[in-house]
């Protein structure tokens, strides 16, 4: 999902028509957590954003990757900086949507200013414990929001390795998600 999104973000900001990517996600973790963590904001967050980061400087290349970001063209935005921010002219994309709650979900997507795009990228299966994101997902499909596309990925979509689709193909037959 985080390589598809890159790739078009990666486009959009290429083709001048965004002037910048916001990259968020919730601080959920998926375990027990890591503690508290020195540093500056972005220092202490950088590390939930280690694979996007990875994927958007593979698309752009190290020197112009660089460069973006030494320019503020590619933000990490954590959640808890979203309320009373818009975005104008950005490619937004949230990593990890599956771990948020209905009102992270209502805040990121409130914030899509003008000529803005964004990609909620998330496996509802890999969160079996919060199912907001799943109702999110069901909601905007049985209203068919005009600008709103849900896009549902399947084994073939995987590119990660031959070996994460096999063990999804398990996990599906098996039903362990």
């Amino acid at each position: 999902k985080s390589i598809y999104a890159a790739g078009v973000a990666c486009q959009d900001l290429t083709a001048g028509r965004v002037k910048q990517l916001v990259i968020t996600r919730s601080a959920t973790s998926t375990s027990r957590g890591i503690g508290f963590m020195p540093g500056t904001s972005d220092e202490k967050c950088t590390h939930w954003y280690v694979s996007m980061l990875g994927y958007l400087k593979e698309y752009l290349g190290s020197g112009v990757f660089d460069t973006h970001m030494r320019r503020g063209n590619i933000i990490l935005a954590p959640m808890e900086t979203m309320m009373g921010r818009s975005f104008n002219d950005s490619f937004i994309i949230v990593e990890e949507a599956q771990l948020m709650t209905m009102a992270e979900l209502l805040t990121i997507t409130t914030r899509i200013g003008s000529r803005s795009r964004m990609t909620l990228n998330g496996d509802y299966r890999q969160n079996t414990k919060n199912p907001d994101f799943k109702t999110y997902v069901n909601a905007l499909e049985r209203n068919e929001v005009e600008q709103v596309s849900v896009v549902r990925m399947t084994e073939d979509d995987i590119l990660r390795s031959a070996l994460v689709r096999d063990l999804t193909l398990v996990y599906n037959k098996e039903n362990l998600w």
